[in-house]
């Protein structure tokens, strides 16, 4: 009997021409670690007692890194400057399996200034920044989920500040926001932005996020409420072709093991629909 394979697609949503790419860090795990954006930054990984695991996950259909340690991204403070007035967070997060009973920082730079997104003690998410006045006085401000995170479970956050609000944005609708007129404070001992932990100046490492993260991506302008649905359509359709390519991925290694003509001509087809599906996305 011939072998035979079914699988469906869906409608791909194209992103605006508001959507703005990843200009100051901008990290999709699909493809590891490195920074795309302009800068190309390099980058360290640090661990404890486990390596970080760049695995396969299920649901999205494409590869993630689960955060077993950290990843530093080193920038200047003349870089930070760039993020001071106004800037754009986005961050593709599966929360930890089990209860959050302490304070795990997925991204940031919050050592005594600079921004993060955080789970507090509590298990509560917040995202927010150390934003000062004109006179150097202020103090974090955080914009905070109204209701705890599933566990176990993926979200796609964004966080906006425009020099006089704060947004929180949660799988593309607002859930938050709160007034934060001023600048950033960016601690000029701490010349990294981390992925997975709080590093302090020395290089040390605390509140370690124990779930898995999709992307991280720092903007030096504001996304509004259109930019921001881009933005999570953007992921949802790289999600989509990951698992498109990994359906022909498993597809071209089955071909190699058979040797029937029919069977071999089922799969050329099936990898033929695969290809176009793919090329439809470009």
């Amino acid at each position: 009997e011939a072998l035979t394979a079914e699988f469906t697609t869906e409608a791909v949503s194209t992103p605006s021409v508001s959507y703005n790419r990843a200009d100051f860090l901008d990290v999709n795990t699909a493809v590891g670690f490195k920074d795309s954006s302009p800068y190309r930054r390099e980058y360290s990984l640090y661990v404890r007692s486990h390596p970080i695991q760049l695995q396969y996950d299920e649901e999205l259909g494409r590869q993630v890194a689960f955060m077993k340690g950290w990843v530093n991204y080193p920038v200047s403070q003349g870089n930070l400057k760039e993020i001071t007035d106004a800037f754009t967070v986005e961050l593709t997060f599966k929360t930890p399996a089990e209860a959050i009973t302490s304070g795990q920082c997925l991204f940031g730079n919050p050592e005594s200034g600079g921004m993060t997104v955080e789970f507090t003690g509590d298990g509560v998410f917040q995202v927010g920044a150390f934003i000062q006045d004109a006179e150097g006085k202020g103090g974090y401000v955080y914009v905070k989920a109204p209701e705890a995170l599933d566990l176990n479970t993926w979200y796609h956050a964004i966080y906006t500040f425009d020099g006089a609000k704060s947004i929180l944005y949660l799988n593309g609708e607002k859930i938050g926001e709160m007034d934060s007129v001023g600048t950033v404070k960016f601690n000029p001992a701490v010349n990294f932005l981390t992925i997975g932990a709080n590093v302090n100046a020395a290089g040390n490492a605390a509140y370690t996020f124990q779930g898995s993260i999709a992307n991280a991506r720092v903007y030096t302008k504001v996304m509004d409420e259109a930019a921001v649905k881009a933005a999570l359509a953007a992921v949802e359709n790289d999600n989509f072709i990951n698992g498109l390519y990994q359906k022909w991925l498993a597809l071209y290694n089955i071909k190699a093991a058979v040797t029937g003509a029919d069977d071999i001509a089922a799969i050329d087809k099936l990898m033929g629909e695969i290809d176009l599906a793919l090329n439809s996305t470009a």
